[in-house]
């Protein structure tokens, strides 16, 4: 999930210069329709004059309009925007092809040329059929509205076939002989052999996409390893100073994925992307700690309250450290997530924590569950100062503190990761005594 999640925060970054090289594109094929314009002035091609320069009005539409998408896209959805910008591309390539005949053949590959900026199958699906049904039906058009430029096929005819155009009896005669009607003979022969040039084209771009994009999983994998080796090792710069908490990074950061992964069975508000992203970020809870003095950090008795005083102060400086060590890295949603564990674990359900004495609702429910987390690790572990509670003595002060320290909404979660949580310390116990 982690890895969709970055693959697809990579298309989107993406997706705006494509956006923006696909309208570059668009905007010099219009300089393309305006030369073969003057070409057809210059009687160069065979095509109505004034039907020609109402489809370059047309085209020349077509052509502006998207960049409107691209340039105001708060009134329109950014998933939308590609598509409507190759729907453009489609109407630009019909008008052409219809318009130019068989001097724009090769300009049926442009919509699946453009395409290919895009990380998008839904993109190559609808340019290839789309592009497959112009090459079919285009030329027809085109004899229609009169504008299919037979000039080339006369001198062509005449190079192959010279018996057949000195009388024009001898062409009907040839053409009485051909097994199918003019109008089927020249889909025939003329459409579907292009449509079949472009599926075996699009065959290929889709396989050149797909390429494309397990190259950009494999990069988002990477980054994703990369990124989550940056917080682990953060986190344990403070666990290797803080000598008095052992592994509480590690413990609570495996606490938080088991409370989230129950919470994930029945939340219908929030995401699963949204409670990984709570996993990933739980190691990051202490960061502000690594400001804090060893004196205070690793004072082997309680604090006093200056010294308490002092601690509070990590809450804030994990945000800070957080923004300057993640931003750019991670998506806002993950940023907005880390941070709100850092500074609000402390907060209690009653309003009495701290930093921001943030009451019930108020406090971000990553942050909530963050508390039963740190304060259950806390309770089980040992310290310079107490003894380690058993997982029972633990979950009965959890119990009691419902309400006031905790979200009592969370304690049915709580109450069903039990038996979890009670076999995970057995094991970490083991491990230790071993």
């Amino acid at each position: 999930m982690e890895v969709e999640r970055e693959l697809q925060a990579l298309r989107q970054a993406d997706e705006k210069i494509s956006n923006r090289y696909v309208l570059i594109t668009i905007s010099a094929n219009f300089l393309f329709l305006i030369v073969s314009w003057i070409l057809n002035e210059l009687n160069i091609f065979h095509i109505d004059k004034n039907l020609f320069r109402i489809c370059l009005i047309i085209s020349f539409v077509l052509s502006i309009t998207p960049w409107f998408y691209y340039a105001f896209p708060k009134y329109v959805k950014p998933e939308s925007i590609k598509y409507l910008i190759t729907a453009h591309i489609l109407l630009i390539t019909l008008v052409d092809v219809s318009l130019l005949s068989v001097h724009a053949t090769l300009f049926l590959l442009f919509p699946l040329l453009l395409a290919t900026h895009y990380h998008s199958k839904g993109i190559l699906r609808l340019s290839a059929i789309a592009s497959c049904v112009i090459a079919v039906i285009a030329p027809i058009i085109s004899i229609k509205i009169k504008t299919f430029d037979s000039t080339f096929l006369v001198y062509l005819f005449k190079m192959l076939k010279p018996e057949y155009i000195s009388g024009s009896k001898a062409v009907d005669e040839y053409i009485e002989t051909l097994p199918l009607t003019p109008a089927l003979g020249f889909t025939f022969f003329y459409g579907l052999p292009h449509a079949l040039t472009i599926a075996s084209f699009s065959i290929i771009v889709l396989m050149v996409n797909r390429s494309r994009n397990e190259g950009l999983r494999s990069r988002a994998t990477e980054l994703n390893i990369i990124q989550d080796n940056i917080l682990f090792s953060v986190a344990n710069l403070i666990e290797n100073r803080d000598t008095s908490t052992g592994s509480h990074v590690k413990r609570t950061s495996d606490i938080v994925r088991i409370l989230a992964l129950e919470i994930m069975k029945t939340d219908r508000k929030h995401s699963t992307s949204f409670w990984n992203a709570v996993i990933k970020a739980a190691p990051m809870h202490d960061l502000g700690k690594i400001a804090i003095s060893d004196s205070i950090l690793r004072k082997p008795a309680r604090l006093t309250p200056e010294e308490f005083e002092i601690i509070k102060t990590h809450s804030q400086k994990s945000v800070d450290i957080i923004d300057q060590v993640l931003k750019g890295i991670e998506t806002e949603e993950f940023l907005t997530i880390a941070k709100n564990i850092a500074k609000y674990h402390h907060e209690r359900f009653d309003g009495s924590g701290y930093p921001s004495h943030l009451k019930g609702n108020e406090i971000p429910v990553e942050a909530r569950v963050m508390a039963i987390a740190d304060v259950f690790d806390a309770l089980c572990s040992e310290r310079p100062y107490k003894k380690p509670q058993t997982p029972e003595e633990a979950s009965l002060i959890i119990e009691q503190s419902m309400g006031t320290h905790f979200d009592p909404h969370l304690f049915s979660v709580f109450k069903a990761c039990f038996p979890q949580l009670k076999e995970y310390y057995e094991i970490e116990n083991s491990r230790i005594n071993f």
